[in-house]
């Protein structure tokens, strides 16, 4: 005799890299423009593999979510989805409720909350709604907390501002040269006027011009040198067991910097996140 095994899956906020496979027209059946980049996206993953989604709006304060959509491709995916999004709401509105999924949210205690119009899309039936009942006990017991109030966009951003900066740091900063940039401009200058002035021994005034000449230039570029201050800066707070806030201060407000000083450089991946919120089903 065999057991049925009810599926296990995880829920968790996306990634960056999973945004091609939440883009994909062709893995969701339903899936027919592309989620708003306002939204905020979670995932369900069974075996490490993506199955489903859930795009939705949240007011951080009320704890009141309109979920714009939820599709997924494994049975029991969608499910878990809802219920992740229940666990953190204490109001829930499915917008744009498609008629081949009115079925699927009644059994989950939705109730209609407005019939479509004429001008929805065909095959809308209307919005439908969820919230916790006024029970004490139910009261009483606290909210999973919501998950980082961050929308595709803020992703997209967040993750390309990281990685211009991380690749500035690559081009920009070499081996064995953070000890020496950190030096006044004014030592650098002591040192090429001692080697031009015949102070220092000619092998080791050949090993130094090279070197002191990069260093010169980065501490007369203002990205490289802020660069060179921040890779500096992290480490040392690093050391001094600065607190993480402190640290993603920090990298936030060098993220921005970069962007600024590259403004004139295409952004990557721009064009990820345009469309328009579509309620899907599971």
């Amino acid at each position: 005799m065999s057991v049925y095994l009810p599926r296990i899956f995880t829920v968790r906020p996306i990634r960056y890299d999973e945004l091609p496979v939440l883009y994909a027209h062709t893995q969701w059946k339903l899936h027919r423009d592309a989620v708003s980049p306002t939204s905020h996206v979670i995932v369900a993953l069974h075996d490490d593999v993506l199955v489903g989604y859930c795009a939705f709006q949240a007011d951080r304060r009320s704890l009141n979510i309109d979920i714009c959509a939820i599709e997924s491709r494994l049975p029991g995916a969608g499910r878990a989805l809802l219920d992740a999004v229940k666990a953190r709401a204490s109001q829930i509105t499915a917008k744009d409720v498609l008629l081949v999924s009115e079925a699927w949210w009644k059994r989950r205690d939705f109730t209609l909350l407005a019939p479509a119009t004429e001008d929805d899309e065909p095959g809308v039936v209307g919005a439908y709604e969820w919230w916790r009942e006024d029970d004490l006990q139910l009261a009483a017991l606290p909210y999973a907390p919501l998950w980082p109030h961050q929308s595709l966009a803020r992703l997209t951003w967040d993750t390309e501002d990281q990685q211009r900066l991380d690749e500035a740091m690559q081009r920009m900063v070499k081996p064995n040269t953070l000890p020496m940039v950190s030096v006044p401009a004014a030592f650098v200058e002591a040192i090429t006027q001692a080697i031009a002035a015949g102070q220092v021994a000619p092998e080791t005034a050949t090993a130094l011009q090279a070197h002191l000449a990069e260093i010169e230039q980065i501490q007369r570029e203002p990205l490289r040198r802020t660069l060179m201050w921040y890779g500096d800066a992290l480490v040392r707070l690093v050391e001094l067991h600065a607190p993480r806030e402190l640290l993603d201060e920090l990298q936030g407000m060098m993220r921005e910097y970069v962007r600024q000083m590259q403004r004139e450089q295409p952004t990557s991946g721009s064009d990820a996140v345009q469309g328009r919120p579509t309620t899907r089903t599971p």
